[in-house]
Formats: structure tokens, sequence, C-alpha cells
């Protein structure tokens, strides 16, 4: 696969264009673009070399009266900003839709997945790959009329495994996606933007997979274990199938070895009704509000707010707001949310209403999580714990810990955080690494 690509030669437009020409008598090495072309590595691309741009007091000058040094130097920035100028036009034009993505050449194509990670290219995990592309579109290098999505060409895969190869792979993806754009995947680039597809974390489970609710267990992605913690790769049935085969059937029994001496129980009891009595109260409240807000309405804003604020990169002035608005748009749910018909029979937005007013409070546990953990690991990106590089800094020192949170029978109290040291014996801890 060619892989996932945009319009700009190399580099972000930081690293293009210095802030400014140091002050007199300051010699500082900022990095200048110069396009280079390695034998054996590919389409051409700009690489990076380090050049100090120099001003001196007193020091050689020529006719003009002007230091030659800075001229030559402030003459390769000058080149560094038209080269950025340049891709940058090019981007408005995709976006403007006169141009299209086969239209690129390719040396100004930058497949900047494997160019920030030449050992695993479009093969790193999502987590890396998204948070890249996103980064790619936020500098101003995305496509499409929103500037919101990066190119993902099959034209070398194409050329290398031929048409009918990957029609088989990807034939039904390229036909949803012809029919949404009425482009053709196999004649022009797909356009790809990250979307929301999981949290991190679960339900709290003991080792036999049971929960603080004695007999309700919860097996698979919804726990927090393995795949509950990790999502970054193709895990979820690796849990399930572990969870439910070779977990459970064994450590269930321990629970349900002593029910056979407990009697059957009436929904008479006290508890039934108490139980069916706090529904009826919920769905009641719900319709009582009388609003004018759709329960659609509010869950878009939802997740715009999470998106914004608790998304793939966060900080923690970004986490406090977005705490902040996910609090307002709580009140602004029991204020002026609307549901049509009736609690009798199916109601679609009834349902959809509950299922709401608990995403609402999952995302104050998510952002609130976020918020506490001060590093950067797996796939919770702190902007202000990051390598120099751009990669995620861990704390281990401080964060070696699964977070459990316990909720406190109320919406407005604050959880209580209970932490759960990790401790591993056959593996070694590493931090991850997809350059060599």
């Amino acid at each position: 696969m060619s892989g996932v690509e945009d319009l700009q030669g190399g580099g972000s437009p930081e690293q293009l264009v210095p802030d400014s020409i140091p002050a007199i008598g300051v010699q500082e090495t900022v990095p200048v673009a110069v396009g280079l072309e390695v034998e054996g590595q590919g389409p051409k691309s700009p690489v990076q070399v380090e050049m100090p741009v120099t001003q001196s007091a007193g020091g050689q000058v020529d006719e003009a009266g002007e230091d030659p040094v800075v001229q030559q130097d402030v003459g390769q920035a000058v080149i560094a900003v038209d080269q950025a100028v340049g891709f940058q036009v090019r981007a408005k034009r995709l976006q403007k839709g006169e141009i299209q993505g086969k239209d690129i050449p390719e040396e100004d194509r930058d497949y900047y997945l494997e160019r920030r990670y030449p050992a695993f290219g479009n093969l790193v995990p999502r987590d890396v790959a998204s948070r890249a592309a996103k980064e790619r579109c936020d500098k101003g290098f995305g496509v499409n009329n929103t500037g919101l999505a990066v190119f993902l060409d099959f034209s070398q895969a194409i050329k290398d495994f031929g048409r009918d190869e990957i029609a088989a792979r990807y034939g039904n993806l390229f036909d949803m996606y012809e029919e949404i754009t009425d482009e053709s995947p196999y004649e022009t680039p797909m356009m790809i933007y990250p979307a929301v597809h999981y949290t991190m974390g679960g339900i709290w489970v003991d080792y036999e997979l049971q929960t603080t609710i004695k007999g309700l267990f919860a097996i698979g992605e919804c726990n927090f274990s393995d795949h509950g913690a990790n999502r970054l790769g193709a895990s979820a049935l690796m849990q399930g199938l572990a969870d439910g085969y070779f977990v459970l059937p064994y450590t269930i029994q321990n629970y349900l070895s002593d029910q056979i001496t407990i009697p059957r129980f009436s929904t008479d009891l006290a508890e039934f009704v108490d139980a069916e009595k706090a529904v009826k109260d919920r769905i009641a409240k719900l319709f009582a509000i009388g609003g004018k807000r759709s329960v659609d309405s509010i869950h878009k804003e939802l997740g715009h707010i999470m998106w914004e604020h608790v998304g793939m990169g966060r900080t923690g002035k970004g986490l406090q707001e977005g705490l902040e608005k996910l609090k307002a748009l709580r009140q602004t749910f029991y204020k002026d949310l609307f549901i049509p018909g009736t609690a009798e029979g199916v109601n679609v937005e009834l349902e959809k209403a509950i299922r709401l007013e608990d995403f609402i409070l999952m995302g104050e546990l998510i952002a609130n999580d976020a918020l506490h953990r001060e590093e950067s690991c797996g796939g919770h990106f702190r902007e202000e714990h990051q390598t120099e590089e751009g990669e995620a800094k861990r704390d281990d020192e401080n964060f070696f810990y699964v977070g459990c949170w316990e909720y406190q029978g109320s919406d407005d109290k604050a959880p209580v955080l209970h932490k759960e040291k990790l401790e591993y014996e056959a593996i070694k801890v590493q931090t991850r690494n997809y350059k060599n």
C-alpha cells in the first residue's frame, strides 16, 4: 500500500520556517527543508538539515553593507517559506475541489507515516496513525472541503498486486466509499479521517470476572482487563473468546456452587417493587421535562465536546473546559430535553434519551480520569507529556497503576479513585518504538 499521504513536503510549518531571525551577535541553529533524493529510499522528499542563521555586530560586510552569511541563510529561510506557502496553496485548491488527489505530483506528496515511522509505516497502531492524521489536518494540510481528511492511496498496491486482488480484499469497502463520495478508490485516493471508535478501560472485575455487584459478571470488551485496557490492536475477539471459553466457565462455578441452597425468588418481593418504581420514576421525569431540544441534538453536542476537549490529543486546560461544558450540557439535558410519544409501547427516542443520560456521565468520568493522569500512555495522550519527537511520554514512577473510579450514588458527587498497582512478571515494560 502506498500509504496515507498529504500535501506537505516534509516537516510541519514550524520546522520549515524559523520563528524569527536571531538578534545581533547571536548564532542559532534552525531546521531548513532541503529537497534531496536518496537512492533506494523511495520518492523525493525534503530532508531536514541544521543550518546556522547568524548576524554579527561589526563582522565582515559586502559593498551593500550587509553580512553575506546572513544573506545566504536568510535566503534559505525564504525558500522554506515559499515552499510551505506552496503546499498550503495546493491544500486550499484541493479543499475547493479545483484539483483531485490523483493530480498531486509524486514529489509534492508526503507519506508521513512512512516518514515518521520508517520501521512500521502504515502498520503503526491506530492511536499513532489517528493522532498523526489529525495533526496534519490541524496544521492546515488536510483535504476535502472541510480540510478534515487525508488521502489513502491504493495506486501502488494496485500496481503491485493487480486490481482483481485489491478488489477481492477491499471491494465492499471501495463500493461503500464510492456510493458515498461518487469517487472510485481504484482511480483516485480515498479521503479518510479518524473517528471515535472506542474508549479505554471498562467495568472493574475481579480475578473471576465478577463485578462489584455480586452475581453480575462482565466479560469481553466491556470489562477493564486485557482488551479493555488496550484496544490498540485486534484483541477484542481474543478477549471475548478467552473470557467466554477458558475463564468464565470455570470461575462462575464458584458463585453458582452455593446458589442451589437459595430458594426461587418471587417478583412480589419489595426489592422488585422498588426497582420497577425507580425505572418508572426515571422515565416519568424525562417526559416531564418538556423542553425543545431533541435527543439527537444534545447527543451531537456531547460528541463535539468529547472530540474537541477529551479527544486524541488532550491538555489540562482543554480537559477542564470540557468538564465545565459537560456539566452545563447535563443541565441542558434536564431542563430542555424533548421526548416525543409516550412511555407506552416501543419508543426509540425514549430509549436513546436514557442511554444519553448515561453517556454524559460516562463522558465526565473519562474526562476526570484523563485530567488526573499526568502522563501519556497508550491511547491516552496528554500534549504536555510528550517526547521531543512528539511521542507518548509515560510516568511510570507516579502512574503505574489502574485507576478505578467508584460511583457515589449521585451524578453530582465526584467519584472516588481506587488504585490497583500494575505488576508484570513475564514481560518487560518498555516504551513503544515504531521508528526503528
